[in-house]
């Protein structure tokens, strides 16, 4: 299916025994939020392996001729801007013509008269959120069009950071506008006009830009048919208009206006660093790509409901959150803003994504979108074997560990062939760590207290992806052990630790002098 070009709505082959599913589980979502009063109108799309498998359009963009959005209206996406600004700061850290871990000073020396704390800001503090500033989201929203030189002089006049730099996570609009007058330092041109350039044009994102008239009409870019979504508020009185704001020096925090198609394009460029095999030319290095999407700063773990499960970790990356929830690993980035709300959110294990945009002020688009998500990766992965969470890395050799290890382990001679055949593969260390008489003193231990060792089929786990661990129980107590294996760095196929540890206290072992867990 071609994910280009403009659609009214977009499902799979009508083969797909899942198709109806993907609609049955996420149109509910957005229809709850829509007759709730969320928005006039929303526009959304599912992905999967970044190819758009499901689009729907419903409400008005806007009020007057009550026109559902297609997936070519444009809407601001405000700090989903974000992203495409990080990509930007990193496609000049690749070439070579930015360290991000320079003081950004160096680049704006307007930031010195905030004193020694603002001195110190580099651009990774910045780009992590580390930057120490205050959270502004009420402020920096109607600052998008300030210019330049008058933003230049908001800086001179002093900008304290309310944390030392690098000390926590502290979400900041302000932050973000500062890479931009980085990126104009650097390059000698406009933040718009490098975004454009190394971003927007060369993944094709042709819908998208920072231009829109001074009615807030016309096309993200400033050319081709598309439509600008009008953006309301509601107030006492009903839905009321919010103007667009222009493009300034505000842009490279929330400034950006896209499309669900252009959109879903850009989550497909993320998706498609995590997939195996080798990567298509691009003009941002995978591993850039990969780096944005992983946690360079810790947001907060948070406990569910259900107090037995594990908590809900966030982080964030470079211009993006990662997430790990029960249902998996996911990565996204929100957008509120005047007239506008906004979220993009992936499932890098399953492939499956979405985006929403919708036409009022702070539309929760991210709590619907992260609902619908979660139960379509839910849905999918019961009925279609779509994984919650990434698979291990294959490394065959850890099987072949594990069988050696248990062998000997259940064998009848602790110096026999079992055990010439596990020592010849054994890093040089091995021996060193825990000497072969410990270790065979350890075997006879085993036998006196369990009676002998048998492995627990189906037990085995990775813990790493180059660590196996597995469970073992007394021939005659039926008491259980835990095996874990490590593998070595420097040759996967050799084994670097083998810990075997008793699970049952009140089966404590006579230990050699070297503990071996």
């Amino acid at each position: 299916m071609e994910q280009r070009g403009t659609l009214t709505r977009v499902t799979w082959n009508s083969e797909d025994s899942d198709a109806a599913l993907v609609a049955t589980v996420v149109d509910p979502h957005f229809e709850r939020s829509l007759d709730a009063g969320s928005a006039p109108g929303m526009a959304y799309a599912v992905l999967s392996g970044g190819t758009v498998i499901h689009f729907n359009g419903i409400g008005a963009r806007d009020i007057p001729s009550g026109r559902a959005p297609d997936a070519e209206t444009v809407f601001r996406i405000a700090s989903m801007t974000k992203s495409f600004t990080a990509a930007t700061v990193l496609s000049l850290r690749d070439d070579g013509q930015l360290s991000i871990d320079a003081p950004v000073v160096e680049f704006v020396p307007e930031l010195a008269s905030g004193g020694a704390n603002a001195q110190q800001i580099t651009v990774r503090h910045l780009l992590t959120m580390g930057g120490g500033f205050l959270t502004d989201d009420p402020w920096g929203d109607r600052q998008q069009d300030l210019s330049v030189a008058d933003f230049q002089q908001l800086v001179a006049r002093g900008l304290t950071p309310l944390w030392s730099p690098g000390v926590r996570f502290e979400y900041s609009n302000l932050g973000y506008a500062l890479l931009g007058l980085v990126i104009e330092a650097i390059t000698g041109q406009t933040y718009r006009e490098v975004a454009e350039s190394r971003v927007l044009r060369p993944f094709g994102l042709t819908s998208s830009g920072y231009a829109v008239d001074g009615n807030g009409n016309g096309n993200g870019n400033g050319g081709g048919e598309g439509t600008v979504a009008s953006g309301y508020v509601r107030r006492t009185s009903g839905w009321v208009r919010e103007p667009i704001a222009g493009s300034g020096a505000f842009s490279p925090m929330g400034g950006l206006l896209s499309t669900v198609n252009d959109l879903a394009t850009w989550v497909g460029v993320f998706q498609s660093v995590h997939a195996g095999g080798p990567q298509p030319a691009m003009p941002i290095k995978p591993a850039s790509l990969r780096e944005m999407q992983v946690t360079q700063r810790v947001v907060a773990a948070t406990q569910p409901a259900a107090t037995d499960a594990a908590p809900d970790v966030s982080g964030y990356g470079f211009g993006l959150f990662e997430d790990f929830r029960s249902w998996g690993r996911s990565v996204y980035h929100s957008g509120g803003y005047p007239g506008f709300g906004s979220h993009m959110r992936w499932h890098p294990a399953s492939g499956l994504g979405i985006v929403a945009l919708a036409n009022s002020t702070y539309a929760p688009m991210s709590t619907v979108a992260t609902a619908a998500l979660a139960e379509l990766v839910t849905q999918l992965g019961a009925r279609c074997g779509a994984p919650l969470h990434a698979p291990p890395v294959s490394l065959p050799m850890l099987e072949v560990a594990q069988e050696l290890v248990t062998a000997w382990l259940e064998g009848t001679d602790p110096e026999g062939g079992s055990a010439v055949t596990m020592r010849g593969r054994c890093a040089d260390n091995v021996e060193i760590d825990v000497p072969w008489p410990e270790r065979v003193a350890l075997w006879h231990a085993f036998q006196r207290s369990h009676g002998g060792l048998v492995a627990v089929s189906a037990s085995g786990s990775r813990p790493s992806p180059g660590a196996i661990r597995w469970l073992m129980h007394g021939r005659e107590t039926g008491s259980r052990v835990r095996v874990t294996v490590l593998m070595a760095p420097h040759d996967p196929d050799l084994i670097q630790s083998i810990e075997i540890s008793a699970i049952d206290p009140s089966a404590a072992l006579p230990r050699p002098s070297t503990d071996l867990t």
